[in-house]
């Protein structure tokens, strides 16, 4: 990021650094919200497959078929959204009013305060070993305040952490859509940083 920052610096471009309001907050409601929506979600789809046909199926048979599951052992998730607050109750529908509103706010205010064109991050940290025991390293998720305002975002190549690719998040407000590609447009332009996808070695455990 901060040889990207200078990069872009370079190139004509204001960069300063801000923090986003609110993310406390945001991070109390968005997990439960997410977890009530999910059930819906994947019970809506599994109706519509062969084999379990809702949430409480799936892990019941989860629990029957234990060399069909995945190397994650738990089924922690699946049972928190089992007991989440359906999506049409009062509970829920406050928390997600509050979280949207409060990731607009969050987004709208600082680009506000400091004269933004687009918000950037990181989007994600390089791709990862999965490690069943420890669970994914998805530590960076930059996608979320976006995704829950129903703000256009948009991922452009930025370099790469030793031969693996990473990208630049760039976050713009309400019905900025075209003014975002635009921007990425230019951004990737200057950036130069995308490589045809290539197949590499494996990696051990631990690297």
């Amino acid at each position: 990021m901060t040889r990207t920052a200078e990069r872009l610096r370079a190139a004509g471009a204001e960069v300063v650094e801000v923090t986003p309001p609110y993310q406390e907050r945001l991070a109390e409601l968005e997990y439960p919200t997410l977890l009530s929506e999910f059930h819906r979600d994947i019970d809506a789809y599994l109706a519509t497959r062969e084999g379990p046909r809702n949430l409480a199926e799936l892990i019941r048979f989860n629990r029957t078929h234990p060399a069909e599951r995945t190397c994650f052992a738990g089924q922690e998730l699946f049972e928190q959204a089992l007991v989440a607050p359906p999506t049409t109750s009062p509970k829920h529908r406050a928390a997600r009013a509050e979280l949207k509103d409060l990731a607009r706010r969050s987004i709208d205010e600082t680009m506000a305060a400091h004269h933004l064109d687009a918000i950037a991050s990181p989007t994600n940290p390089p791709a990862w070993t999965t490690d069943c025991a420890r669970g994914d390293n998805d530590v960076i998720p930059s996608s979320t305040p976006a995704a829950v305002a129903g703000y256009p975002s948009l991922s452009v190549p930025a370099g790469f952490v030793n031969e693996l690719p990473v990208g630049l998040l760039l976050i713009a407000g309400d019905h900025q859509d075209t003014r975002l590609l635009s921007l990425g447009a230019a951004v990737e332009h200057r950036l130069n940083a995308w490589r045809a996808p290539r197949y590499l070695p494996s990696v051990g455990p631990g690297l």
